[in-house]
């Protein structure tokens, strides 16, 4: 970030830009693990007949929810081309995203 007044340009030292980078990197990382923690929470709440629905086992919940949180698929990659739509990413989506979010999809 730099400022221009009058013919003075002043700009952040990198001692700053680089405190800023970690503190994000820090946020990033709380807001992960709250997430992480809200999706384990909720699919530790489904019976295990909904969790078979969805096709987990509570075993693997918690690498689920990990791998969710990163944003990435949880799916094997044999079974994306196999199953049509839906699956374990789309489940967790809808728990973590607020209801609004679906129907704009």
């Amino acid at each position: 970030m730099s400022m221009t007044i009058g013919s003075i340009k002043l700009s952040q030292s990198g001692w700053t830009q680089r405190a800023r980078s970690l503190l994000g990197w820090y946020r990033q990382g709380f807001q992960q693990r709250q997430q992480r923690a809200r999706l384990q929470d909720a699919l530790y709440s489904l019976s295990s007949r909904e969790l078979h629905d969805i096709g987990l086992s509570r075993g693997e919940i918690e690498h689920v929810a990990e791998v969710a949180a990163a944003g990435l698929d949880p799916r094997p990659v044999d079974s994306c081309a196999t199953r049509s739509g839906g699956g374990q990413l789309d489940t967790a989506r809808s728990i973590l995203e607020p209801q609004s979010m679906h129907a704009a999809r």
